[in-house]
């Protein structure tokens, strides 16, 4: 616990002390600032047992974002978003073999505030609102299943960013802290609600972009 306290001090320490040195990284006030960021997370599993079985997942998303320097290096944007997931169950023998496919669009207004670190690098922390509208279908041998897919998610997601020149940044998001709220629909009969509050480290949650400064 005294490593970590020390750890989260120094940090802090390092993030006010870097705000005083012109030299830093910054993004000037009345910059409009361009993104685009993408992420493609695929995995399989195998199991043994009775039955082999094989699991494939495949999700794949990209979010294109303009937004507005308020002050230096806060920026305040709105970001538009797809995605595409798959995951595929077959197991030996034909016995069970079943596929789900889900599409989505969001719409993500957000407020972003850069920590230089350095005069190209800077740590970024994203507060942000989303709502996401999808539909997924899940077929196998013996039924289709068509659900509609409502969900609202509010938090925070920390990123690093790096410069390459005056108009161009690398950027990397990784994992979030938040709430989602989300209503799920199934052959416009059976409804699902669901709430959650998670905080995600995962691989599925990691974004890289590019950011334009115009």
């Amino acid at each position: 616990m005294r490593k970590l306290f020390t750890l989260l001090l120094l940090t802090f320490t390092t993030l006010l002390s870097a705000q005083e040195n012109e030299d830093l990284f910054k993004i000037e006030k009345g910059t409009w600032v361009v993104e685009g960021s993408f992420s493609l997370f695929t995995e399989n599993i195998e199991s043994t047992s009775e039955s082999n079985s094989t699991n494939d997942n495949v999700n794949f998303s990209i979010s294109p974002r303009i937004g507005y320097t308020l002050s230096d290096n806060l920026v305040l944007g709105l970001g538009l978003g797809y995605s595409y997931l798959k995951f595929e169950t077959s197991r030996e023998g034909n016995l069970i073999n079943s596929v789900r496919e889900t599409n989505s669009i969001s719409f993500t207004p957000y407020l972003k505030k850069f920590f230089p670190l350095s005069e190209n690098f800077a740590l970024n922390l994203q507060a942000e609102t989303s709502y996401t509208r999808g539909n997924s279908e899940t077929t196998n041998s013996s039924f289709q299943n068509e659900s509609d897919i409502d969900s609202f998610f509010i938090g925070l997601r920390p990123g690093v960013n790096y410069s390459i020149s005056d108009s161009f940044l690398l950027q990397a998001s990784f994992g979030s802290l938040g709430y989602t709220n989300s209503r799920t629909e199934t052959n416009d009969v059976n409804v699902q609600k669901s709430n959650a509050f998670r905080f995600n480290l995962g691989t599925s949650s990691l974004f890289f972009g590019v950011l334009i400064l115009l």
